[in-house]
């Protein structure tokens, strides 16, 4: 029996139920403050690579900064994936080639 409750090939996800986040004014900008957390697949993870693993974090990492940022989750889902693409893919692939330096670039890009 599953340890966790995923979708099908679902490595990690945002926590909508136990993140809490709420506006609040910092010289007079509207800032989200609370806690944030992801969720990740104990099922499936552990058979992986650390290297995959690692990128699961970070890609879950981007949509609990999002959400900091104001990008709601549940209206917006579709443009996150955007947004991770086009702005941090290759942020994640170096971020994951500082890590495992070993690693080809073309390999942590895909």
């Amino acid at each position: 029996m599953p340890k966790t409750e995923f979708g099908e090939g679902v490595y990690g996800q945002y926590d909508q139920i136990d993140s809490h986040v709420r506006e609040a004014k910092e010289n007079g900008q509207t800032i989200y403050v609370g806690e944030i957390f992801i969720d990740l697949n104990i099922d499936i993870l552990p058979s992986r690579p650390k290297e995959f693993i690692t990128a699961v974090i970070l890609h879950e990492s981007l949509y609990a900064y999002l959400t900091q940022q104001g990008i709601a989750l549940d209206s917006l889902y579709i443009n996150q994936h955007e947004t991770i693409a086009s702005a941090y893919t290759d942020k994640i692939a170096t971020a994951l080639k500082e890590i495992y330096p070993q690693c080809l670039q073309r390999t942590v890009r895909h």
